[in-house]
């Protein structure tokens, strides 16, 4: 497979507003369901595949994710599999770099937002819906207080 450059991501906007977060069956940790506000954000329509997350390696020398190698997930076009953190926070790096746009990875209450059927989910082909994993973030005021919209990328 052939890397190419990094390309900036297809962002979905969600807008702001509160959502109810939390479980009353799961976890400890995931109780009370509460409601929590977001602001504005957008976030990448598809995840990150081989094929850029190569271009990171490639540059950076990075260590592969766990199952780079492994065969059940070659394809080009594969999302990435098994990507720690770590790994998540250094290619947002790598890729706020070679954009010149920032690119961080979304909060919990973001990813619960943009999956949330309240939020009004964004439809994408075959009925998936946008979540992320990265984001980007760009004031939009400069009013007291505000802290813009944020863009987040998978």
């Amino acid at each position: 497979m052939q890397p190419i450059g990094p390309v900036k991501p297809d962002l979905v906007t969600i807008t702001a507003g509160a959502f109810l977060m939390g479980s009353e069956t799961g976890a400890d940790n995931e109780k009370p369901v509460h409601r929590v506000w977001v602001d504005a954000f957008a976030i990448a329509r598809y995840p990150v595949t081989r094929r850029y997350y190569a271009a990171f390696l490639e540059a950076t020398g990075h260590p592969p994710t766990k199952f780079w190698d492994d065969p059940r997930f070659q394809l080009p076009n594969q999302p990435v599999v098994g990507p720690s953190w770590f790994d998540a926070v250094a290619y947002c790096k790598w890729l706020s770099g070679q954009t010149r746009e920032h690119y961080r990875l979304p909060t919990e209450a973001e990813r619960g937002k943009s999956s949330s059927r309240r939020a009004g989910r964004v439809r994408l082909s075959l009925g998936q819906r946008a979540t992320g994993r990265l984001a980007r973030s760009e004031p939009t005021s400069r009013r007291s207080g505000d802290r813009g919209s944020q863009r987040l990328l998978d």
